[in-house]
C-alpha cells in the first residue's frame, strides 16, 4: 500500500474519531445515533488502518477475502462507476443532514436522489419524499418524541 493511501486512511480516521467525539456534545438521546454510528465507523476504520501497517493481518484478511464468493465478482468500468455514484450520493446525503438536520434533509435527499440519479418521475420523488417526511415526523417526533440533529444552519 502506498505512503499516501495510508495516510489518508489516518486522516479519515481521526475525521472518524472526531465525528464520534462531536457526538457527546449532543444532549440526551440526540448523541444516541452519532455516537453509535461514531463508533463503528472509528472501529471499522481503525481496522483499515491496523491492516495497512500489519503485513501479517494483511495477508490473512487477503487469503479470507479469496474464500469469499462476492471476491469472484469482477465489476466493469461502468459498475464501478455506478457504484462510486451511490457512496458520492449518500456522501451528500450525510452532508445534507448535518446541514439542514435529519427532517429537512432526508426527504431533500430522497427526491434529488430518485428525480437525478434514479430519473424517477417527478409525481413519485415527491410523493415519496413526503411520505418519508411524514414518517419521520410521526414516528420519531411525535410518537417516540425523539430529539433528531436540527442541522447547523437551525442551532439556536
Amino acid at each position: 500500500m502506498k505512503h499516501e493511501e495510508k495516510g489518508f486512511m489516518i486522516i479519515l480516521l481521526i475525521v472518524m474519531l472526531s465525528m464520534l467525539f462531536m457526538g457527546f456534545l449532543y444532549d440526551g438521546n440526540a448523541k444516541v445515533l452519532p455516537l453509535l454510528s461514531g463508533i463503528f465507523s472509528a472501529v471499522m476504520m481503525g481496522i483499515l488502518v491496523f491492516m495497512a501497517f500489519s503485513p501479517r493481518l494483511s495477508t490473512w484478511y487477503q487469503k479470507l477475502e479469496a474464500a469469499t464468493i462476492l471476491s469472484k465478482v469482477v465489476l466493469s468500468a461502468e459498475e464501478k462507476k455506478r457504484e462510486l455514484s451511490v457512496a458520492v450520493w449518500f456522501a451528500g446525503c450525510t452532508v445534507l443532514i448535518y446541514l439542514f438536520g435529519f427532517v429537512i434533509g432526508i426527504p431533500v435527499f430522497l427526491f434529488l436522489f430518485l428525480k437525478l440519479w434514479a430519473k424517477e418521475s417527478w409525481l413519485l420523488s415527491i410523493v415519496l419524499s413526503a411520505v418519508v417526511l411524514c414518517v419521520i415526523f410521526l414516528s420519531f417526533i411525535y410518537i417516540l418524541r425523539v430529539p433528531l440533529h436540527e442541522g447547523i444552519f437551525f442551532v439556536n
